[in-house]
């Protein structure tokens, strides 16, 4: 499976926040019942067998509530002196993660932005692929200021490798490559390193976890034990745009 299964993918991202930001304290919180509880379930409890802690993990049925938010973000506040309601106990917070998916999923994330951006929180917010996708005004990435995004895309723009490919597609079908046609590349050049590496194609499958992280035009590619891909970039969005992080 090339795309990251929902459980990897918590569980990277649970390293990279405890192993390459050094982060500890975490709330949590995604919509009942999809995709992303897996993910936000997965991730929790990766922080605990890693040392960290979960401050405040949150299922929600929003569609139940009109997608209101409102009874959820107060507690990640940061600062109980910003709550005007002694119902809300605030902890500290080195970093919140919103898994959400669904058709749905970008309204989610953009409400539950707009309710932390009145408490100018201190803490990283980690998000999945829909975090490329929601407000960046200025405005807002001055009152949240440490917005991260984990993905396995990473097309690296401007390298030879991505132009001579941009240039041979453009001139075999007349038009320019989407992002399932760098797919399908990173796709087909994986597996024809493998098949060139793993003499008997029977043990094909067990031999994937074995085989050295691969860094494609647009994908990263690196099994796990499941035979699901692991791998997962990081991103934070600045003022400046969003910046490809390195991480451990």
């Amino acid at each position: 499976q090339i795309n990251p299964s929902f459980e990897s993918r918590g569980r990277q991202t649970a390293r990279i926040a405890i192993n390459s930001l050094k982060l500890h304290n975490f709330g949590v919180m995604t919509e009942k019942g999809t995709h992303g509880e897996t993910d936000a379930t997965a991730f929790a409890e990766e922080v605990t067998k890693l040392g960290g802690d979960i401050r405040y993990f949150f299922a929600e049925d929003f569609a139940s509530s009109g997608y209101f938010v409102g009874d959820q973000t107060p507690w990640f506040a940061n600062d109980q002196a910003l709550v005007d309601t002694t119902l809300f106990v605030v902890d500290t917070l080195d970093a919140v993660y919103f898994p959400y998916t669904g058709e749905v999923a970008g309204t989610l994330l953009n409400l539950t932005l707009t309710g932390l951006e009145q408490y100018n929180p201190n803490y990283v917010i980690l998000g999945n692929d829909e975090m490329m996708y929601v407000d960046h005004s200025r405005d807002r990435l001055r009152r949240l200021n440490m917005m991260y995004t984990t993905s396995s895309t990473n097309i690296q723009e401007g390298t030879e490798e991505v132009i001579n490919f941009r240039d041979d597609y453009v001139n075999r079908s007349g038009v320019e490559p989407n992002t399932f046609s760098y797919l399908g590349y990173d796709i087909g050049k994986y597996y024809l390193n493998a098949i060139s590496q793993i003499a008997n194609p029977d043990d094909f499958t067990i031999f994937l976890p074995h085989l050295e992280p691969f860094n494609g035009v647009s994908t990263s590619i690196n099994f796990g034990d499941d035979n699901s891909n692991d791998a997962l970039n990081l991103y934070q969005i600045t003022l400046d745009g969003i910046k490809s992080i390195k991480v451990d």
